[in-house]
């Protein structure tokens, strides 16, 4: 179905199928993984664009998943033109299609960065998994939730399982991020420096390997490196300084489940 979908996508033009909803929500979700504002603005727009030619739950499930994409990213979603609320999109696409693997998955996802229950969590990622075994994005928010739960051992697999399904996709740098969080709960702090680097070289501008890398480098005591990080997070937010980690909003709701954010409190 990738592979389809990406030479229809390459071809549009000459196979005229410029307003097939299928390909526009194909071509957002792939945007989505570029992580910065214009592609996640964009992302949105071609989503919407498939809703309203197909409305297929799924394409809810994304748009949800896109903004918390820009919330964790970015602090905001206000750069977006439709202010409509995460979990009603999350909430709305179940509704509609609770047999959906990609729905099921986005909801244990928003379930657990929203300060749900991370037993629900896990219940959804679970049978998001089983009902598309093949589905790099669900293994890596299944790995999210069970480290959530203490479950440490089995989120580095489902992380693994994750980075092995994403190939060289577009959301590989995604993966590699939940491979870095899953080595950095079990302690194997240079596994998640390696997962953590490689998500930079495929996306610079991403900034959750950043926000780890600065903890990271403090624990394994290599300065130059962190300095190094540091100054690229400065560049993307002026205002960062190691002690926002230890703020209640800021969006590293996972490593404060970590012996690793302890390194930041001394």
């Amino acid at each position: 179905m990738e592979a389809a979908l990406s030479v229809l996508r390459q071809r549009r033009d000459e196979l005229r199928l410029r307003n097939c909803a299928a390909l526009s929500a194909y071509h957002g979700r792939s945007l989505i993984f570029g992580f910065d504002k214009t592609s996640l603005a964009e992302a949105d727009h071609h989503l919407r664009f498939a809703w309203n030619h197909e409305p297929r739950p799924q394409y809810l499930a994304w748009r949800a998943f896109l903004r918390n994409m820009a919330n964790f990213q970015h602090r905001t979603c206000d750069f977006l033109d439709d202010p409509i609320d995460i979990e009603t999109l999350a909430q709305e696409a179940i509704r509609q299609a609770p047999g959906s693997a990609i729905t099921l998955g986005v909801g244990a996802h928003i379930e657990y960065l929203s300060g749900g229950s991370h037993r629900s969590s896990l219940q959804l990622a679970r049978r998001a998994v089983d009902y598309d075994p093949l589905n790099a994005v669900n293994f890596a928010i299944l790995s999210n939730t069970e480290l959530a739960l203490g479950h440490r051992e089995e989120s580095r697999r489902s992380a693994l399982k994750a980075l092995a399904l994403a190939g060289a996709g577009d959301h590989r740098a995604f993966a590699e991020f939940f491979g870095c969080m899953s080595a950095a709960a079990l302690g194997d702090y240079q596994a998640a420096i390696d997962h953590a680097e490689a998500a930079l070289v495929l996306r610079p501008a991403f900034r959750a390997p950043l926000r780890y890398l600065v903890a990271l480098y403090k624990c394994v005591g290599t300065s130059a490196d962190r300095e190094r990080v540091l100054a690229r997070m400065r560049r993307l937010e002026p205002d960062f300084h190691e002690g926002r980690l230890l703020e209640g909003d800021y969006p590293v709701t996972t490593m404060r489940r970590m012996r690793l954010i302890d390194m930041i409190a001394r």
